[in-house]
């Protein structure tokens, strides 16, 4: 949710995440000047106050900021690592946020005019709605609007307000805190059994299972879900292999509120279903139903394109078949891209923009897919999130491999000491050894002589097999061409 943080806590979390970065390691001011593209000014009054909100703090005990004579330096003399405290930071700067205050009033509570919520929060009415008109056009891709009606406060179906309540809590908490009394969580939290729960899932699961579970209780009373007829059939089956929802039985209320849960947790928490789960979904779903129809007919075409000669995995095939058909789900019932929800994984370029690494061969398996299927499950402008998802399934099987070649010369030891010692970092199946040159792409070598080398053959040369540089060197290179591109 970082749409709800103004332009300078952004630059003082990026000036926080840098310098601990290379902690205890003066950076320059001028460094710090282009990284932020910010003034020397601006770099220092930031600096000033990111040292005053840290101090102010509770959470970020143990972090010192230094000037020096050319720049700035942190030392963190805390328990914890760099992605922890700019977390910490940053859930600071958010509900110090009015865009955060709003949201959070507006999700847990309901206000009949802007005045009312206006006098809420101590802003005036004018404020609230400048800062309610940004919001909304971040709330598009939901799609919702913020609106004063004397039965709610957002214009939109109720399955896309829950999803916008948990993606909203999640993603500002994370789990790593919770300061808010809310009646109903503390009711589940207090009759739950958590030691049942930790049979079947991670203490991360649950605690997004109680966060879940928490939010939707404040909501099902007065704004209830309604499922439709195919989705609420789909979502029977899942009951049948691993029923989230009858942990969370007695704090939800009808029977579309726990297939809905059922669903809805499927597509915003990772590992529900073991991997025993998921075959037996695979092999349990009903094949009449529309998404498991389209969701087959895809998952065949993979197999014949990407294994010509042979079949896929069973275990394979059904996590691809799992993944597909949630990101089926999230398309067709919630209308977010799957991309929406690989966000994290990958670099975000712009705040409209999502780079990742292209793989030609699922981008010609798709295209040749989407041809020859031009009626599949949804339209044409998701194809991209579906693109996405197919790269990631795809690289998450893939092992890449890389024949190589070895040759020491300056003792009888030093090849059986490269060999044992590359297994320790590399899988065994990725590194390929050879006995002969010509078909190595990869030569280490104390003492290259061949007189004929393959095309794009690569030479490393160790001086001595026993230094550590040298070896991180090798890894590193070993490293590049296993992950190059395609």
């Amino acid at each position: 949710m970082d749409l709800l943080l103004n332009e300078k806590s952004t630059k003082k979390i990026e000036l926080f995440t840098e310098l601990l970065y290379r902690e205890n390691e003066e950076i320059s001011f001028s460094y710090l000047e282009y990284f932020l593209d910010v003034s020397l000014s601006t770099l220092k009054r930031y600096f000033d106050e990111l040292s005053l909100d840290i101090k102010s703090s509770n959470n970020l005990n143990g972090i010192l900021l230094e000037k020096k004579v050319g720049g700035y330096l942190i030392k963190n003399h805390s328990d914890h690592n760099t992605d922890y405290l700019s977390i910490r930071l940053r859930l600071n700067y958010l509900e110090d946020s009015l865009q955060f205050k709003i949201f959070f009033e507006l999700l847990l509570n309901h206000y009949d005019t802007v005045e009312e919520l206006a006098e809420k929060l101590y802003v005036s009415p004018s404020h609230l709605y400048k800062n309610i008109t940004a919001l909304n056009a971040e709330l598009k891709r939901f799609p919702l609007k913020i609106i004063f009606h004397p039965t709610t406060n957002f214009q939109g179906k109720e399955k896309y307000i829950r999803m916008l309540n948990f993606y909203f809590f999640w993603n500002t908490y994370r789990g790593i805190t919770w300061t808010f009394d809310l009646e109903n969580m503390n009711r589940f939290s207090a009759c739950v059994d958590f030691t049942e729960l930790k049979k079947n899932y991670s203490e991360s699961v649950i605690k997004r299972l109680e966060f879940m579970t928490g939010l939707f209780m404040v909501r099902q009373e007065k704004h209830p879900v309604r499922l439709p007829k195919k989705i609420k059939e789909l979502s029977k089956n899942f009951t049948t292999i691993d029923d989230v929802s009858k942990l969370v039985e007695p704090f939800l209320a009808s029977e579309d509120e726990l297939l809905f849960f059922n669903l809805i947790s499927r597509c915003y928490i990772s590992e529900i279903d073991s991997l025993e789960d998921k075959i037996r979904l695979y092999e349990s779903f009903p094949r009449t139903l529309i998404l498991i129809k389209d969701c087959d007919l895809l998952v065949e075409e993979y197999e014949k394109y990407f294994y010509p000669n042979r079949s896929m995995r069973k275990d394979q095939k059904a996590i691809i078949f799992y993944y597909v058909l949630i990101g089926l789900i999230q398309i067709t019932y919630f209308s977010i891209s799957p991309v929406q929800f690989f966000r994290a994984s990958f670099t975000q370029k712009s705040q409209s923009s999502l780079s990742f690494k292209e793989n030609p061969k699922v981008q010609q398996f798709y295209k040749n897919f989407r041809e020859a299927n031009p009626d599949f499950a949804f339209p044409a402008s998701y194809d991209r999130g579906m693109l996405v998802l197919l790269t990631v399934l795809t690289e998450t099987f893939l092992v890449p491999s890389i024949s190589v070649y070895i040759q020491y010369s300056r003792n009888n030891l030093g090849m059986v000491y490269i060999k044992n010692r590359l297994h320790t970092i590399f899988n065994p199946k990725t590194l390929h050894f050879t006995d002969t040159i010509e078909n190595a792409e990869l030569v280490i070598t104390d003492c290259f002589e061949s007189r004929t080398t393959q095309k794009d053959q690569k030479v490393f040369y160790v001086s001595d097999v026993y230094d550590e540089t040298t070896w991180f060197e090798l890894f590193s290179c070993l490293q590049t061409f296993l992950f190059k591109p395609e």
